[in-house]
């Protein structure tokens, strides 16, 4: 599997950044950010695993592509947060080469600072041939009223931050069923809601759904999870009745449950808490998976997922 091949004869760390806000209200202010050059950048968007992942965050923050969102992220950069990159990268002697040579220089610089910090929001470290991810301590995520599938001892966690109508989120379910099918009782998966409202209208309803059938009626709830993913473009509130009939859940002990003020008001505080969580953690987009500390952003594939939980099934052992 290709990995982030960045050659460099310094080293340089993305330092990633835990409870940013969004890129649109001018997120990284961070004066430590070492950019990459022009072409180690280019090595990364010519890699198609590595611009696959930028591609995929693109679109689950409702872009067409990695190149409209790099785009977005250049034009919300403050000037002077530009400024002082500026500085610090354009060449000496740069003012003697004219105007045209300068406003040259100045679109360079703002190009790596944008895509370093999409690099940066993927939460991947970079260091030479190594692909690092950023880690946290995932024995303090929650664990309490969430979906959970397999032996809460095992080796291995995975939580999954993920959303019902995100496309992505839904392409991952195959890979997802196949690493829990693999490892069995070495594994603990849990899911975590993070519904995206801002560009998935239907998403949050979806959520409340899932949750008033694991509460009314628990053992149909994974069958409910994966009809929703299927369905994820027909998630509109007319058809979340008919998944409810479709999975032989009981439609009476639903719909009370969808209509009782109670029983709303605990959903979503339920659903509220993970959207907390997940952004205290720095989680931006979907999905958005935790394995044993490990943040892995997007729809990474089998042979991928499966290497990492190899390396900490052996790190557990040691």
């Amino acid at each position: 599997m290709q990995r982030f091949r960045i050659k460099i004869s310094f080293l340089f760390i993305l330092f990633i950044l835990l409870g940013c806000k969004d890129h649109a209200n001018n997120i990284a202010d961070n004066k430590e950010l070492l950019l990459p050059s022009e072409s180690q950048i280019s090595k990364v968007l010519k890699s198609k695993e590595d611009y696959t992942l930028l591609n995929d965050l693109a679109k689950s923050k409702g872009y067409l592509n990695a190149k409209e969102y790099q785009q977005k992220i250049a034009n919300d950069v403050s000037n002077e947060e530009f400024q002082f990159y500026y500085k610090k990268y354009k060449p000496n002697g740069l003012e003697n080469l004219g105007v045209e040579a300068l406003a040259n220089e100045r679109r360079k610089i703002l190009n790596r600072l944008a895509w370093t910090k999409m690099i940066e929001e993927v939460n991947i470290r970079v260091e030479l041939r190594e692909i690092e991810f950023k880690k946290i301590d995932w024995k303090q995520i929650s664990t309490e009223d969430d979906p959970t599938i397999g032996n809460q001892f095992a080796p291995i966690t995975v939580f999954e931050f993920s959303d019902f109508e995100c496309t992505f989120c839904s392409k991952s379910q195959k890979t997802s069923k196949e690493i829990r099918a693999k490892y069995g009782k070495k594994i603990f998966w849990v899911f975590k809601d993070f519904p995206l409202q801002e560009i998935h209208t239907d998403a949050f309803r979806a959520h409340v759904s899932a949750n008033c059938v694991k509460h009314m009626e628990p053992t149909k709830y994974w069958e409910h999870f994966n009809t929703l993913f299927e369905n994820y473009r027909s998630l509109e509130k007319e058809n979340l009745i008919e998944y409810v009939r479709e999975n032989g859940i009981d439609e009476k002990k639903w719909d009370l449950c969808m209509k009782d003020s109670g029983m709303q008001k605990k959903i979503i505080s339920e659903i509220q808490s993970d959207l907390k969580e997940g952004k205290s953690l720095g989680i931006k987009g979907t999905p958005t998976f935790i394995v044993n500390g490990n943040i892995i952003v997007g729809a990474r594939d089998y042979d991928f997922l499966t290497a990492i939980i190899e390396k900490e099934l052996k790190n557990t052992v040691q």
